[in-house]
């Protein structure tokens, strides 16, 4: 029996809370972002933070723990290269075994996955997402938000001639809002995936209206996410960008960053994405002044976001070391 809500499912008992995989999705694009814009260094140090989030999750064993890790690995396999999927894959291995036991399977699997040569590591991944994408189908329906969101993310990677993501993307759409209703979060989540999907595949009038479709969901119920109208804002202004119409693109980008702001604060991981976006289109424009004063705030806000999280990490050590020592003299 599973216990399903929106967000949680876990096995023969009560939810949990876990802002564990948010913060290492969220964190982990943050580092490509920085890795896109040569910051190496901090790209690194933000990496070895998103993997501190591994712990948690491989402790916790959800469902969705091996699918979350592996969704990621393949989303930015392209973008982030060999020495960063390596790094990680060996950080994962040593965790697993080191949380988990040598022979538990997450160990063998990411083990294994080391082992791969790097031009067939993508193809390994993606049949380890549709092997996951098929159970979670089977378990707990092809309508719940984890299968969904699999469904999505395997869409985005297939490769074949002719395949159009976004005209898929929509079918699934109008499957999911058939059964479920326009102003469900499930239906919502693939109506900005849609989005998304248009930009991606360069068809910017379309990216436009669809995104702009959920900003007009969101006037008129209070049902959609201030995250979601968000992102649909980040993804109109990217789309406004691309078609000539800057200054658009521009105020959607602010109020999208002020929206993070008000409910994640300056240090959000897509607080940050978006700050980062909006400085690229500020340079774009001829505004360099104002991009590097975007810059200086996004390198300060990684900075105390790095401090906060080494004294998190010596704090963490320092209890554990205290009650080690309790341990050994008790006994």
């Amino acid at each position: 029996t599973w216990e399903i809500q929106q967000d949680q499912l876990w096995p023969h008992g009560p939810s949990i809370e876990d802002t564990s995989t948010g913060a290492f999705h969220g964190t982990f694009y943050l580092a490509r972002q920085l890795l896109d814009a040569h910051q190496d260094e901090h790209a690194w140090q933000i990496l070895d933070m998103a993997l501190a989030c591994l712990e948690p999750m491989l402790r916790a064993e959800k469902p969705f723990t091996l699918k979350k890790i592996v969704s990621i690995l393949l989303i930015h396999f392209f973008r982030i290269g060999h020495r960063f999927t390596s790094h990680i894959l060996e950080h994962l291995s040593a965790m697993s075994t080191n949380v988990k036991t040598q022979n538990h399977p997450f160990s063998h699997i990411f083990r294994a996955l080391l082992d791969v040569d790097l031009p067939q590591l993508e193809h390994v991944i993606y049949v380890l997402q549709q092997v996951q994408s098929d159970s979670f189908a089977q378990q707990i329906g092809l309508l719940h938000s984890f299968t969904l969101h699999l469904r999505l993310w395997n869409l985005s990677r297939v490769n074949l001639e002719g395949f159009d993501v976004a005209r898929a993307s929509l079918n699934l759409l109008q499957e999911v809002e058939h059964t479920l209703g326009r102003l469900d979060v499930r239906s919502l989540q693939v109506r900005l995936y849609l989005a998304m999907a248009y930009n991606e595949q360069s068809d910017y009038h379309n990216a436009a209206q669809a995104a702009q479709s959920l900003i007009a969901l969101s006037k008129h119920s209070q049902r959609v996410p201030r995250e979601f109208l968000s992102s649909a804002l980040y993804t109109l202004a990217k789309a406004q960008f691309e078609l000539s119409r800057p200054s658009l693109a521009e105020l959607n980008m602010r109020h999208s960053i002020a929206l993070r702001i008000s409910k994640f604060g300056f240090e959000d991981e897509t607080t940050l994405r978006y700050m980062f976006e909006l400085e690229n289109m500020l340079r774009k424009m001829g505004r360099s002044h104002e991009a590097a004063a975007m810059r200086r705030q996004v390198s300060q806000s990684i900075t105390m976001k790095l401090v906060r999280h080494k004294t998190a990490e010596e704090e963490r050590w320092a209890r554990y070391q205290a009650n080690r020592a309790l341990q050994i003299t008790s006994r």
